[in-house]
């Protein structure tokens, strides 16, 4: 990123993709890259290609670590749910998707 010198030019974290592929945790590769500037935004999915809470990716850490970096100014908070399995349709995956990601909002918002 450094190299192209032009901070309109970010990447995002996809968390389907990097739950398959990266060795490190998510929420630990966003902790790593994100305050060196170069994250866009977040996609927010499960390994097995539906959204959020359908599958075995845990949400808190990587929910945990957004907030985090937005409140340092390392991330301007641009989150988007991207699945490509819709179960049990469209209109179920996004109320599924909203209501377990508000869930664990709650959680933080209790627990700190």
């Amino acid at each position: 990123m450094g190299d192209i010198a032009n901070p309109a030019l970010r990447t995002m974290i996809d968390c389907s993709a990097a739950g398959r592929a990266e060795r490190e945790p998510v929420d630990a590769l966003m902790a790593r890259w994100m305050p060196q500037g170069c994250v866009g935004h977040v996609q927010v999915n499960d390994p097995n290609r539906r959204g959020p809470g359908q599958g075995d990716m845990d949400f808190g850490p990587i929910l945990r670590v957004l907030r985090q970096m937005e409140a340092q100014g390392h991330f301007p908070g641009i989150i988007g749910v991207e699945p490509f399995d819709y179960v049990p349709d469209g209109p179920g995956c996004a109320a599924r998707a909203i209501g377990y990601l508000r869930g664990i909002e709650q959680g933080l918002d209790a627990h700190g």
